[in-house]
């Protein structure tokens, strides 16, 4: 698929495009939106009460502050008048996300056809050999993890070489779909390249989008959490 001059339009109900975003190299489309001005910092210059008081409440409903006012439960409450005005920072806090679905497309119907690589570090102590990242396979079908130590994250394409030579002569399969996330380590460089000269497709996770990211992301965490726990116990030398 030719991913040159790939567009994300977004159009409303009258069919007017009110918004377009061009591809970016990692695979997401970038929006630059301007944001309005507060209006909780100037409930002092409000003359309008109704206004004043749906910020005073912390952005109560308006129905509600005149359910309120005809009950008499709160001192001092005018009379509420519903503005046909929609109040910006109600609707902007009170966005939905869509939930994910249960159901997963592209689910690995053999090993090594769905590896997931992410980084993590830089940790505050290095190991014994001077390493403060590790970097994480994840292998979709059998959940099989691998672990290995780097210095930088420069060193993380290497590691990915090394790691396609080892599994793939082990177990006489090919990786067929790698997954990361949009870092850069992943997305500019030479990973990008290797994957194109090899046939593999190289999948970027949407970012802030947990479930797509959960299987490498849940094993990696679980790592960690194993190690603490055995340094808490001192079962690792200092």
């Amino acid at each position: 698929m030719n991913m040159i001059n790939v567009f994300l339009e977004i159009y409303d109900t009258t069919k007017r495009m009110i918004m377009k975003a061009p591809l970016a190299r990692n695979k997401t489309f970038k929006v630059n939106l301007n944001t309005i001005e507060s209006q909780c910092f100037s409930v002092a210059t409000l003359s309008d009460d109704s206004w004043l008081w749906h910020l005073r409440l912390g952005h109560l409903n308006f129905k509600d502050l005149s359910l309120l006012r005809s009950k008499d439960m709160v001192s001092g409450l005018p009379s509420i008048v519903i503005p046909k005005k929609i109040c910006d920072n109600c609707l902007i806090s009170k966005q939905p996300r869509t939930s994910f679905s249960s159901y997963i497309m592209s689910k690995a119907s053999d090993i090594l056809h769905i590896v997931y690589l992410d980084v993590c570090g830089p940790f505050d102590v290095p190991s014994l050999g001077g390493n403060r990242y590790f970097v994480s396979f994840v292998d979709d079908l059998s959940r099989k993890l691998w672990l290995y130590l780097i210095k930088a994250k420069s060193e993380v394409f290497n590691t990915f070489k090394g790691f396609k030579a080892l599994v793939e002569k082990q177990s006489r399969k090919c990786i067929k779909i790698l997954r990361t996330d949009g870092g850069g380590e992943f997305t500019f460089g030479e990973l990008e390249g290797f994957c194109k000269e090899h046939g593999i497709i190289h999948e970027v996770t949407a970012p802030y989008t947990p479930p797509t990211q959960w299987d490498c992301r849940k094993k990696k965490h679980d790592h960690i959490k194993y190690g603490k726990k055995h340094a808490q116990a001192k079962k690792y030398p200092p």
